[in-house]
């Protein structure tokens, strides 16, 4: 899903870890899922 990421790859007070592209990619993922999921059914 994240090639080149570790696990904590979110984590950004820890430049050992942190991945900036995968952190931003799976921010982007997350608030597209999100945004779906809370928004519902759309009217006809």
């Amino acid at each position: 899903m994240y090639p080149g990421a570790g696990h904590a790859f979110n984590r950004d007070v820890d430049a050992r870890y942190f991945h900036p592209a995968s952190a931003a990619l799976a921010r982007k993922r997350t608030l597209a899922f999100l945004d779906a999921a809370l928004r519902g059914p759309e009217a006809p």
